[in-house]
């Protein structure tokens, strides 16, 4: 089972999850709520570098799951088989395959505003 634990020094404390292979249609509200989307791109709050690193987790299995509190859960479209966490500067930082065109994703934070640790579980990662 994979899973992927980034820890990151956010300049603005957003995060994004898209696919990289196409121009994604990023929420105009991001950054206003912990989490907001599209159909192509989740935008969601971690703790900014001014008060330390994030701990972002990519993750299949449930049983990984660490936190209790879901702050959102949807489907994104992910054209290219594929779903990268990117900076507010564009930076893809991982990328992991997935099986199918889009993936189901649930995500928890520690806290709603400025969370230290989010975690994302993502239904159908492939195999690397």
């Amino acid at each position: 089972m994979t899973k992927i634990d980034v820890k990151i020094a956010s300049e603005y404390g957003i995060m994004f999850l898209y696919d990289a292979s196409i121009r994604p249609y990023f929420p105009s509200n991001a950054g206003e709520q912990c989490v907001t989307y599209t159909d192509t791109c989740i935008a969601f709050s971690v703790l900014s570098y001014v008060d330390g690193d994030a701990n972002v987790v990519l993750m299949e299995d449930e049983s990984d799951i660490t936190i209790g509190n879901e702050v959102f859960y949807g489907e994104l479209l992910c054209p290219s088989k594929a779903l990268s966490l990117f900076d507010t500067d564009g930076r893809g930082i991982v990328t992991l395959p997935l099986k199918k065109e889009s993936a189901r994703i649930s995500i928890r934070m520690s806290e709603d505003e400025n969370p230290d640790l989010v975690e994302c579980l993502i239904e159908g990662i492939d195999s690397f």
